[in-house]
Order: C-alpha cells, then sequence, then structure tokens
C-alpha cells in the first residue's frame, strides 16, 4: 500500500493514471449516469480520478482487505460524491445481475490462472447490463509467474511453433523468414 501511494506522488504516474481516465469515460455513453466498477482497484487512487469525472456511482474493489481499509479511509477525507470501495470474495463479485454499466479491470487479468479467468469473465457478464462495456488494460509482466507463463506459451506457439512438418515453425518465425 504505501509503495503505492509513493508511485502515485510522482506527477507522471498521475499524469498517466488521468489520462487512461479520461479515454475511459470518452468511451461510456451517459458516463455522468452511470453505476461502474473498477476491479483490483487497489488504494483506489484510479477510482478516484474516474469518479471526478462525475459517473454516478463507482465502486472499487479488491481482494486486498488492506488495500480497501487504505482506500475507505483516505476516500472519507476526500469526500468525492458516488465513490465507494468494497472488499471480494474472488471470483464473486458484489452486484446484482445486470446492475452494472462498465467494469473496468487493470493489470488483474494478467495474473489469473485459466480458470479463474473464465469463472471471473462469466461474473462480469452476469453484473453488466446489456451493452455493458468491459474494459480491460493489462500487461505481460514477467515477474508475475502466470503472465510469464502465458508469455512462454505465446513464444512457443508463435515463433517454434508445433515441430511437426505442417508447422515446423510459428507464424511469425515464418513471417521475419519471408520478410
Amino acid at each position: 500500500v504505501s509503495s503505492e501511494m509513493e508511485l502515485l506522488r510522482r506527477p507522471d504516474v498521475f499524469r498517466s493514471n488521468f489520462a487512461s481516465m479520461l479515454d475511459l469515460v470518452a468511451r461510456i455513453p451517459n458516463f455522468a449516469e452511470s453505476k461502474g466498477c473498477d476491479i483490483g482497484c487497489g488504494i483506489g487512487m484510479r477510482t478516484a480520478i474516474a469518479a471526478l469525472f462525475g459517473g454516478a456511482r463507482i465502486t472499487g474493489i479488491d481482494g486486498n482487505a488492506r488495500s480497501i481499509e487504505s482506500a475507505r479511509l483516505w476516500s472519507e477525507q476526500a469526500k468525492i460524491p458516488g465513490l465507494a470501495f468494497q472488499s471480494y470474495d474472488k471470483p464473486a463479485l458484489p452486484f446484482g445481475k445486470n446492475e452494472i454499466d462498465w467494469v473496468m479491470m487493470r493489470v488483474v487479468y494478467s495474473g489469473m490462472a485459466a480458470d479463474t479467468a473464465q469463472a471471473f469473465f462469466t461474473e462480469c457478464t452476469r453484473v453488466l447490463k446489456p451493452g455493458g462495456l468491459l474494459l480491460l488494460f493489462d500487461s505481460a509482466n514477467p515477474h508475475n509467474a502466470v503472465a510469464a507463463e502465458r508469455i512462454n506459451d505465446y513464444h512457443r506457439r508463435m515463433e517454434i511453433g508445433n515441430g511437426t512438418p505442417e508447422q515446423p515453425a510459428g507464424p511469425i518465425y515464418m513471417a521475419r523468414l519471408r520478410l
């Protein structure tokens, strides 16, 4: 929590978060009346920035109770309208069916095992209203064991191929050979 707070004190990190929230807001029809959810919100700074743009109700959720405790502490002092934080038990989301206009996940997916990700996306589908948006921002963090395995698997498929006569090398490798 303290390392995340330190990062957010850096102007370049704050500007980056602000810019990504501005891009998010621009993609959501009727954002001012929307009900959204920031999954994996950490201490909630991105969630708060989104709320400052005027969403009717934005809930930051995270499985880390300490992060949510920190988010609640500072947000109570900030008194940003429509902003709430809640811890949850993964993958069940604390919303009813068709209750949310948009769900944002930032750097959450890369750390999920495949079966967890499937259950999670099923939950997102359950809580989103028809026509709702799932906004997924992610990275290929090689320091995350699940993400590293996905990167390695992608490399094997795209570069090495399956080693059969039909596919002696992957499509990216073959394209480089043609070039």
